[in-house]
C-alpha cells in the first residue's frame, strides 16, 4: 500500500513539486533523515531555499526478504499503485514534479514514466504528469540490476526472496527493456537529470547483545556500470565517501550530496516538448515565416563566401541546399560552408599520379579537379557520374576503374555532408571490391556520425568478415577494437571483452611472428589497455590493474629501445597515470602518488626537449593536478596547493596562445576549482569563493560559444553549489 505525505509546503507562490521516493527495505523518513546532529529529514532544507516549491514523500511497502515482514509486489505494481495516488492529490495536479528516487526507488520512476507513455493518448492525467515532470534524480539506482548474490548470505534472501528483491537481479533482461524505453522517453519529454553514484563498499556491523560482530563488508552494492542509466548528455557523479546507504544521507547543508542536489532543484530545467497538436496548426505559418527570413541570410552568406573565393555565389548552391537540411543556425552553417570549401580545393589540387587504367580516365579525373578549383562540385559529380554509366557495361577491368572514379565520388560527397549518398557509394565500392575492408570501415565510421551504432557494427562486423576471408589479420584486428568500442558505447562489456580479447590473440600472434616490430607491440598494449578499460567499468580493479601493468611493461621496453622517441616515452607516463588511477581507487596512495611521480618526470623531460609543444606541456598539467590531488587525500595541503597552482600557471600559459582553444580554457578552470578545494578544506570561505567564481566565468563564457555541450551545464551546476556553499561564512 502505498502513501504520500507532503512534509514541507511551498515557501510562496507554489511552483512545483519534488517526490522522494525511497528503495528496497527504506521508510518513508527514515531513508532520507541525515547523519548530522540533530538528524532531520533533509528534503525540507529544500523547502527553505527554493522558492515555490514542495516536498513530498512516498511511502511504500518493499521489504528485501520475507523473514521478517510479509507483503511485497513486483516494482512495476508499486509504480501504477503510486502513479494512481498522484493523480488522485489534487495539491500535485498542477506545477512543474520533480522525482527523486534512491536504489529501487529510482526504477519505480523510470516505471511511472513508461506508464504514463504508454497511457498518454488516452488519459489525460497521463499526459498532464509526463509533460509535468521535468528533472529526475537517481541517486544509487541500480539501472541493470544489482549484484545480489554477493549479499544474500547476510541478508538470507536467497530462501525467502521478495518479488522487489528478485526484480533486482543482475542484468535482468526486463531492467534492460526498462532502461532502453526510459531514454527515449527522457529524450522526448526534454528531461534534466542528476545522476549520483555510490563510490565506498556497503559495510554492516551488528553486535549479539553487548558483543560486537565482525563487521560485514557487502562491497559495493550498485556498481558503476550499473548505476549508469545511459540517458545522453548526462553523465553520473561518484560521491566519495558514500555507501549505499550513506548516498541518501547528507550530513549538513554544506554535504555535497545535499548542494548538488539543491543546485540540480534550483536551476532553470529545459522546456517540456511542444505539445503536437498545437505544433500541427502554428507550423505552416511558421515553417513560412522562417523560410522567408532565413532564405534572405542564407543567400547573402552564400554570396559572402563566392566572393570571398572568387566564384559566382550559383556554384555553391548545392553545398548550401544540403547544408539547409541540416537544421544549422546561421554561424554553423558558415563555418561547415567554410570548411567544405577547404576540403575540395584541398582535393582539387592533390598530385594525382597516373591510374594505368586508361589515359581517358585520368583525363575527367583532371577535369573533375579543374572544376572543383572553381568549386563546381555539381558539375564534377555530374562529368564523374556520366563517365561511371559509360563504363558500367564493360567487365572486370573497368570495375578497377570504377572504384578509383567512386573512391573520389566518395570522398566529395563526405566533405559536402552528403553522407547518406557517401554511404550508399561506398556500399557500392564494398559490392564491387568485397575483399577490400576500406569502404566497410569508412561506412561504419559514417553510420557513427549519421546513422545508428547498430548499423554502424554491421558496417564493422561486414569489414572483419572481408578481413577475415582475406586472412588479413593486421586489419582483423582493426575491426574488432573498433567493434569492441561500439559495444562498449551501448554499455555491452561482455560484447567489448570478448572483441578486445580476440583483437589481442591477433595481435600477440604478430608480435610473437615479427618481435622486432615496434608497432606490433605497441598494439599488444593498446588492447590490454582497453580490457583494463573495461574491467575498470565493471569495478575490477585487480583485473584492470594487471592489464594496465602488462601494457606499461611493453612500453618500457619499447622505450628502452628507442630512447629518443617522444611517443614511446608518452606511452609509458600514460600506462603510469592509469595504474596510479587504479591504486588511488584502492586508497594506495602511496603507490598511486609512485606511479605518478615517474611519469610525471617522463613528461617534464619530453617539455624540455620540446618547449613548443602544447600537448606535452598539458600533460605535465594533467600530472601536477592528479598529484595534488593525492597530497589532498593525505591532508598535505600546502604539497596540493603547490601542484595546483603550477597547473594552473601552465594551464593559463596555454590559454594565452590559443584563447579560441575550449579545452584549455576548462582546463584553467579545473585547476582553479582545485585550488578552491584546498581553501575550502583550510576553511578559508572567502579564498575558495573567489576560486570557484573565476573557474564559473570561464565555464559560463564557454556554454554561451557551446551551449549544447552538456559537461559545462554539469560544470557549472558543481560550480554554483560551491559558491553557494561558501558563501557568508
Amino acid at each position: 500500500m502505498a502513501s504520500f505525505e507532503l512534509l514541507a509546503p511551498a515557501r510562496g507562490e507554489h511552483k512545483a513539486s519534488a517526490v522522494f521516493i525511497h528503495g528496497l527495505g527504506g521508510d518513508v523518513r527514515k531513508t532520507w533523515t541525515s547523519r548530522g546532529a540533530p538528524p532531520a529529514v533533509w528534503p525540507a532544507w529544500l523547502a527553505k531555499e527554493i522558492d515555490g516549491l514542495a516536498v513530498w514523500l512516498v511511502g511504500y511497502n518493499a521489504p528485501a526478504s520475507r523473514w521478517r515482514r510479509r507483503g511485497g509486489m513486483h516494482p512495476a505494481d508499486h509504480a501504477k499503485a503510486i502513479l494512481t495516488l498522484l493523480y488522485d492529490e489534487p495539491r500535485l495536479a498542477s506545477g512543474e514534479l520533480f522525482l527523486i528516487g534512491h536504489s529501487l526507488g529510482g526504477l519505480i520512476i523510470k516505471m511511472m514514466l513508461r506508464d504514463a507513455d504508454i497511457a498518454e493518448k488516452s488519459s489525460a492525467n497521463a499526459k498532464s504528469f509526463l509533460r509535468r515532470v521535468r528533472k529526475v534524480a537517481f541517486l544509487a539506482t541500480p539501472h541493470t540490476g544489482a549484484d545480489l548474490g554477493r549479499v544474500a548470505n547476510w541478508l538470507r534472501v536467497i530462501a525467502r526472496p521478495t518479488e522487489e528483491t528478485g526484480a533486482l537481479s543482475d542484468n535482468d533482461p526486463n531492467l534492460r527493456t526498462l532502461t532502453q524505453d526510459y531514454r527515449k522517453i527522457a529524450a522526448n519529454q526534454n528531461i534534466d537529470h542528476l545522476i549520483l553514484t555510490e563510490r565506498e563498499p556497503l559495510i554492516i556491523r551488528k553486535s549479539l547483545g553487548v558483543f560486537p560482530l565482525p563487521p560485514v563488508n557487502l562491497g559495493a552494492i550498485v556498481k558503476p556500470d550499473s548505476g549508469d542509466p545511459g540517458v545522453y548528455g548526462f553523465d553520473p557523479i561518484g560521491i566519495e565517501g558514500a555507501d549505499h546507504i550513506e548516498i541518501a544521507k547528507p550530513k549538513n547543508e554544506r554535504d555535497e550530496i545535499y548542494t548538488r542536489m539543491r543546485a540540480f532543484l534550483a536551476r532553470a530545467g529545459a522546456p517540456p516538448p511542444p505539445d503536437p497538436a498545437e505544433e500541427v496548426q502554428k507550423a505552416a505559418i511558421r515553417n513560412e515565416e522562417l523560410h522567408e527570413r532565413s532564405f534572405d541570410e542564407v543567400r547573402e552568406l552564400r554570396k559572402e563566401i563566392a566572393r570571398e573565393k572568387g566564384v559566382p555565389p550559383e556554384v555553391l548552391k548545392p553545398l548550401f541546399e544540403r547544408l539547409g537540411e541540416m537544421s544549422l543556425s546561421l554561424d554553423e552553417m558558415r563555418e561547415k560552408a567554410e570548411w567544405a570549401v577547404a576540403q575540395i580545393l584541398a582535393q582539387s589540387v592533390e598530385a594525382q599520379p597516373k591510374t594505368n587504367l586508361g589515359g581517358d580516365l585520368d583525363a575527367v579525373i583532371a577535369k573533375a579537379r579543374e572544376l572543383l578549383r572553381e568549386l563546381r562540385t555539381a558539375e564534377a559529380l555530374t562529368l564523374l557520374y556520366e563517365n561511371d554509366e559509360a563504363d558500367k557495361e564493360e567487365a572486370l577491368r573497368l570495375a578497377a576503374r570504377r572504384l578509383v572514379r567512386l573512391s573520389e565520388i566518395a570522398r566529395i560527397q563526405k566533405a559536402t555532408f552528403d553522407y547518406a549518398a557517401a554511404k550508399e557509394t561506398f556500399r557500392e565500392i564494398a559490392k564491387l571490391d568485397p575483399t577490400n575492408a576500406w569502404p566497410l570501415l569508412e561506412l561504419g565510421d559514417l553510420e557513427g556520425i549519421s546513422g545508428t551504432t547498430g548499423d554502424a557494427l554491421a558496417a564493422f562486423s561486414a569489414g572483419l568478415a572481408a578481413t577475415r576471408a582475406a586472412r588479413d589479420e593486421p586489419n582483423a584486428g582493426l575491426f574488432l577494437d573498433r567493434i569492441g568500442d561500439v559495444l562498449r558505447s551501448r554499455n555491452d562489456l561482455d560484447g567489448a571483452l570478448k572483441n578486445y580479447q580476440e583483437g589481442l590473440d591477433i595481435h600477440r600472434r604478430l608480435m610473437a611472428a615479427d618481435p622486432s616490430h615496434a608497432e606490433r607491440a605497441r598494439e599488444v598494449s593498446v588492447s590490454v589497455n582497453k580490457i583494463g578499460d573495461v574491467l575498470l567499468s565493471r569495478n575490477d580493479l585487480d583485473g584492470a590493474l594487471k592489464n594496465y601493468q602488462e601494457g606499461l611493461a611493453i612500453r618500457r621496453r619499447l622505450m628502452a629501445a628507442d630512447p629518443s622517441h617522444a611517443e614511446r616515452a608518452r606511452d609509458v607516463s600514460v600506462s603510469l597515470e592509469r595504474i596510479g588511477d587504479v591504486l588511488r581507487s584502492r586508497n594506495d596512495l602511496d603507490g598511486a602518488l609512485k606511479n605518478y611521480q615517474e611519469g610525471l618526470d617522463i613528461r617534464r623531460r619530453l617539455v624540455a626537449a620540446d618547449p613548443s609543444h602544447a600537448e606535452r606541456a598539458r600533460d605535465v598539467s594533467v600530472s601536477v593536478n592528479k598529484i595534488g590531488d593525492v597530497l589532498r587525500s593525505r591532508n598535505d595541503l600546502d604539497g596540493a596547493l603547490k601542484n595546483y597552482q603550477e597547473g594552473l600557471d601552465i594551464s593559463r600559459r596555454l590559454m594565452a596562445a590559443d584563447p579560441s582553444h575550449a579545452e584549455r580554457a576548462r582546463d584553467v578552470a579545473v585547476s582553479l576549482s582545485k585550488l578552491g578545494q584546498v581553501e575550502a578544506a583550510r576553511e578559508s570561505d572567502a579564498a575558495a569563493r573567489g576560486y570557484f567564481r573565476q573557474a564559473r566565468d570561464i565555464i559560463a563564457a564557454l556554454a554561451r560559444q557551446a551551449p549544447d555541450v552538456h559537461v559545462y551545464n554539469n560544470d557549472l551546476a558543481y560550480l554554483d553549489a560551491q559558491i553557494a556553499a561558501h558563501c557568508g561564512k
